[in-house]
């Protein structure tokens, strides 16, 4: 996930992947925390339900922007790097379990251990897709690198026709809402085309991709208000309505994603701070959403809602939450990072073994 933290030219996007992880913690602290709301409650509290869907249609581009970059830097399979990605989802899954056990805090659980090593527990869906993605990043390099931009355009644009109508609106069940591997595969092919056609992208202005992010939010909002008035005596069939909307393989959510993305790209950036801070990003992620800490997280969220009316307010004070979570995790993972450089030789040894192992097999099957 920090393949570009050495970059320091490109500090712009490792800007995006905090802003992105920044808008993680908030999609958790809206429809996760609080559930969807209801069509009773968009008529009863119109302001705050609105105000809710503003923050959900804001966020939800979250997921689409961390694959857009991984796309966008390209994974360069190394079988270190492997291994400094599971060791990073273990140190969290596994590490928050034992110490959380070890307390007293919850129960031991050792199927529950077992799950974290495996990534088998169905909040860990991230993990799985993107350890597949990690896996297929050389044959779609490949792909992208060997082939015209004008076919591999028209390749992503069929691809994404073909999830709109069948993973989104046909509701696909190989697609899962955007929750799949397949795409996933789509967002990373799209990131690495921008990147290829990066010199003819640069004749747009970066406003150009801040009105698509924010065009695709204001039609999301008019999409609900739309819902809310056709299906007025519909409460079921405005909730899955709604849902479809929000899902992350919606076209609005993947374009407004793309704007976003594009609007960071204008930018020269070079900080390395933001590179160091950028490079703990992903363990916030493993921190707060992984099912030993995840239920603190919207306990937490449900407080702060219980306490604080305003909308403003609310919202204000679930903001200053996620900047306080994610720099409190951003400390924790420096423990991470220490212990994974006393461990990187032992890694290193491993890999070269691997790689050895690989080569000999490869030699063997050759005719």
């Amino acid at each position: 996930m920090d393949n570009s933290s050495r970059l320091s030219r490109q500090s712009n996007l490792e800007l995006l992947r905090i802003v992105a992880m920044l808008l993680v913690l908030v999609v958790h602290a809206d429809f996760l925390s609080f559930g969807q709301p209801a069509l009773s409650d968009l008529h009863a509290r119109p302001l705050p339900v609105y105000f809710r869907f503003f923050v959900q249609s804001c966020s939800i581009v979250c997921v689409d922007l961390f694959i857009l970059i991984s796309g966008y830097f390209a994974i360069r399979w190394k079988a270190r790097s492997l291994l400094s990605l599971l060791f990073q989802c273990w140190f969290y899954y596994v590490g928050c379990g034992l110490v959380l056990m070890g307390a007293g805090v919850v129960p031991f659980d050792l199927k529950a251990l077992a799950g974290g090593v495996l990534f088998t527990r169905p909040e860990m869906w991230f993990v799985r897709d993107y350890l597949g993605l990690y896996l297929l990043a050389p044959m779609l390099n490949a792909f992208c690198e060997n082939t015209s931009a004008r076919l591999r355009g028209w390749l992503i644009v069929g691809f994404f026709a073909y999830q709109s109508f069948y993973g989104w609106l046909a509701g696909g069940l190989e697609f899962l809402g955007g929750y799949s591997l397949i795409s996933f595969i789509g967002l990373y092919l799209l990131g690495r085309h921008i990147r290829l056609q990066s010199a003819d992208a640069k004749v747009r202005s970066r406003w150009f991709g801040l009105g698509l992010y924010g065009g695709c939010v204001a039609l999301s909002l008019l999409a609900v208000g739309v819902m809310g008035a056709l299906f007025a005596h519909k409460p079921g069939v405005f909730d899955g309505s709604v849902m479809k909307l929000y899902a992350y393989n919606a076209l609005w959510v993947v374009a407004a994603a793309v704007g976003l993305f594009l609007f960071f790209t204008k930018f020269d950036l070079r900080s390395a701070a933001v590179n160091r801070i950028a490079a703990s990003a992903f363990s916030v992620y493993l921190l707060h959403a992984n099912p030993f800490v995840l239920p603190w997280y919207t306990a937490l969220m449900n407080g702060l809602y219980a306490r604080i009316s305003p909308p403003l307010a609310f919202g204000a004070a679930v903001l200053a939450a996620c900047v306080a979570i994610f720099l409190g995790t951003v400390l924790v993972d420096q423990v991470r990072i220490w212990l994974w450089g006393r461990l990187q030789p032992v890694a290193e040894r491993i890999a070269e073994r691997i790689a050895a192992f690989v080569t000999v097999r490869s030699g063997n099957l050759r005719p």
